[in-house]
Parts: C-alpha cells; structure tokens; sequence
C-alpha cells in the first residue's frame, strides 16, 4: 500500500502516485457606544447582572423627513419567488416605499424606511422602485420578521457618514435579527471605505448582519466601500447569561448567493457562530482581510456546516480565502470547493489558512479550487480528517517563512492529500508537531518535479 516516511514528526504514508486530475450608529443617524465583540458583551452581562444588550437592535427614530401615516401597499397577482424552502405562501402582499420618502439620496431616511417597513405585516414583498438611491446613515432593522421579501430592484442603498474611529461602536446597514425566511435580493450597498484597507477602528460595520436568523438569503446584492464585513453572520445574543455565551440562538440555512463584493474593509463573510451556511457563485475583490473567516467568539459557540462554493476571488488579495481561529467548542463539516483565484496575493497568507486553535476542528473537504500563493498552498493545523483533493495551487516565491513547501500542517491526524497540482513547490509536506496522513498522486514543478503514478494501487 506504500511507505511510511518521516518528516520531521510527521508519519505521513506516501502511496503510489498518479497524474493530476484535470481540475454603532441608530436608525437617525446618531453614534452610541455598544458592544465592540460578542464576547465582551457575554462578559460584561454576568459581571454586572444585567441581561446583554443588543445592539443588533437599535431603537427606530425618525429623522427629520416625515413619515406618512399609511403604506402604499398593492395586491400583487403574480407570486414573488419563493428563494428557500419552507417560506410562507408567496401569493401576498407587495407594499412600495411611499414617494415622500426621498429616493435620492439627498437625504438620510434612515428613520422614515424603518418605520416604513415595521409598518408591513410579516409575509410581505417589500419592493423598492427600480433606481432608487435611499441614503441610510444609520441602521434599516428587521427584529423578529417573519417570511419577508426585500426585493430592491436594483436601488441602492449609500451611506455618507464616515464613521468615527472607535472600537466600541458598531453599525450595520442592513441588521437582521432573529425571525425566519428572510430574503434580501437585488439591490447595491455602498459605505463610505474608498479602499479596500482594514481599520481596525471602524471593523464592526458590515453592509449585512444576520444573526440568530433561521432561514435567510441574500442574493443579487452588490456590496461595496465597507468598512466591516459584506455579510456578518453570528448567534443572536439578546438572551445570553453566562460567561460562555449560553443560551444563544444560532443563524441556521443562511445563503449568501450571486452576489458582489468589492472594495471591501475587513472579510467577505464571517461567522462567529453559525449552522449550514452557504457561499455560493458570488464575486469577491479587493477584500481587506479574509474572504471567509470562521472565528466563534465564545467558548461553547460552534460552527457547523458551512460551504464556500463557486466563488472567484479578484482584485488584491490581502489573505487568505478561509480562514479559521477564535475560540468556540467545535469548527466541523466546513467545505472549500470550485473557488477560483483570479486577483493578485500581495502577502504570505496561504489561501487555506487554518489555525492550531482551542476549538476542535475536523471533517474539512477542500477540493477543485484554482488558487495562487507567495507563500504555501495551505496550513492545516490542529484539524482532523481534511480531503484535500484535486486542487491546483500555483506556489510563488515571495519570500515567505517555508518556502516552497506546498502544505505546512501540526498537530493533525487523518488527512488525505490526493491529486493535487502545486506547480512551483519543491517540497510537499512540513510538519511541526506530530502529524499522521495520506498523500498520493500529488504533482510539485520545480527541482523535485515528478510524474506521479496512480493513487489507490
């Protein structure tokens, strides 16, 4: 079956091997100091004895535009479609922003949108005129709804607040909290980022929060000039009492799909605590830090089932295309497949980036990917049972920390790296810690250039 060959600590079995398979702010505007991560709030709600606060909900006040006192609302004979499974009856509802709400962007209506939209009974289309320009300066809030369309038609929805440099202060454009079957398509977020440059000062302000959500999709949004993230996902932490972050309501059946972000301060995706999300056929460039960051923030939060798929990735490349640290019990079932590298990596991160961390990590599937690197192909460290197969990642040589080594892996056990292509890589495999595996029909270009044999045999 083949040999056992030691690498530093590593007893890695090297089979026969075969050629490579072809492959914040409140809803007027105004700052307020709240939590700056979702552990602190945990911390700070024991300490004092006090129930957390939430600032996924801030409260709605009305600026200075006035709010009428009906909704244009219409019957709509044709069904919207119905994006998840499980929805409510689409025949219903349809309800427009009524016209004295400024479509223009010459004014915040922050406040005047949301009391609009908590105006519409749950199960409703919420349409927006077709090249609208809603100017939101502050927080549209969707708490506890239920079976809610958003459909934007192509408006768009632009921030002109730089926001102040503090930690302590979060806002998000859009804040989905709680509720189930929320659809959010069609329609483009711009913040006031105009690079794609991470401050550490101003990350808690992504385009999209969901959290605690059980069924949500966004899907045709194009993001972009965010500071934070373009789509955050994370328990609902409005009934946590204890130190390690229970009882929390984790967002499940969250997907994030044919959508566009650019230009963005800090990830593509993040999940802080998350069940069966999906990142699928989307477009990210010039994103700051990671394109999906898994990091739970509290010790008994986990991460489970989660799938970035079909993605290409361009512009500059900061780091990695996932990335995984933080805390939390249990990082399981996460899967990397399709995802395609069209940008430009400017630093050492490797596109797999997986960090040796107190959360038990296994059951990852990385395959089919088309990535590029200055450094390695992948970190594979304190995970269990990883397929790495038929990937092609083209290794450079940016002077990184080993170079030319394809994967760097510790403390890992149960890992089949099969039919890979690492053009430029000289070496295969480095271990720091003790590591056990299998590795087959992987293809390195460079001085230790081979033809593999066939795995399997």
């Amino acid at each position: 079956m083949g040999a056992v060959v030691l690498l530093g600590l590593t007893a890695y079995t090297v089979v026969a091997r075969g050629p490579s398979a072809t492959v914040g702010m409140d809803s007027a505007g105004r700052y307020g100091a709240v939590r700056a991560r979702a552990v602190p709030v945990v911390q700070a709600a024991v300490e004092s004895g006090t129930a957390a606060p939430s600032d996924s909900a801030p409260t709605v006040t009305a600026d200075s535009e006035a709010v009428p006192s009906s909704a244009e609302t219409t019957q709509s004979a044709a069904a919207p479609t119905a994006p998840l499974a499980g929805a409510l009856s689409t025949q219903g509802i349809v309800a427009t922003p009524p016209a004295t709400i400024t479509r223009d962007c010459s004014r915040n209506v922050t406040g005047p949108l949301n009391s609009w939209m908590a105006s519409i009974a749950d199960g409703a289309t919420l349409r927006f005129p077709v090249g609208a320009c809603y100017r939101v300066d502050g927080t549209l809030v969707l708490t506890d709804r239920r079976d809610l369309v958003i459909d934007g038609q192509g408006a768009s929805f632009t921030a002109s607040v730089v926001p102040p440099a503090s930690p302590k202060i979060t806002r998000q454009m859009w804040s989905v909290v709680g509720g189930r079957n929320i659809t959010i398509r069609n329609m483009s977020l711009k913040g006031t980022n105009p690079t794609a440059t991470f401050h550490v000062e101003r990350e808690w302000f992504p385009l999209i929060q969901i959290a605690g959500t059980q069924t949500a999709l966004v899907e045709g949004v194009r993001g972009s000039n965010s500071w934070g993230d373009f789509v955050s996902i994370g328990p609902d932490v409005r009934r946590v009492a204890n130190s390690d972050g229970t009882p929390v309501v984790y967002p499940k059946d969250v997907t994030v799909r044919g959508s566009t972000a650019s230009v963005i301060g800090r990830h593509g995706i993040t999940c802080n605590g998350c069940e069966n999300v999906l990142v699928d056929g989307n477009a990210f460039s010039d994103v700051a830090y990671q394109i999906l960051d898994i990091e739970v923030e509290a010790t008994a939060w986990h991460a489970r089932h989660v799938a970035l798929t079909n993605n290409t990735i361009g512009g500059r490349v900061n780091l990695s295309v996932l990335a995984n640290a933080g805390i939390g019990h249990d990082v399981t079932d996460i899967t990397v497949s399709g995802n395609t590298m069209t940008g430009i990596p400017v630093t050492c991160a490797p596109p797999i980036h997986i960090d040796d961390t107190a959360a038990e990590k296994s059951t990852f599937v990385i395959t089919g990917n088309r990535f590029k690197t200055l450094g390695n192909a992948m970190w594979l460290r304190g995970v269990s049972n990883v397929t790495v197969a038929n990937n092609a990642v083209s290794v450079g040589n940016g002077g990184c920390t080993n170079s030319g080594i394809a994967v760097v892996a510790a403390n890992s056990q149960g890992n089949v790296l099969r039919e890979n292509d690492f053009p430029g890589a000289q070496q295969l495999i480095r271990a720091d810690a003790a590591v056990t595996g299998t590795a087959c029909g992987n293809r390195l270009a460079g001085p230790a250039f081979n033809v593999p044999e066939a795995c399997g045999l």
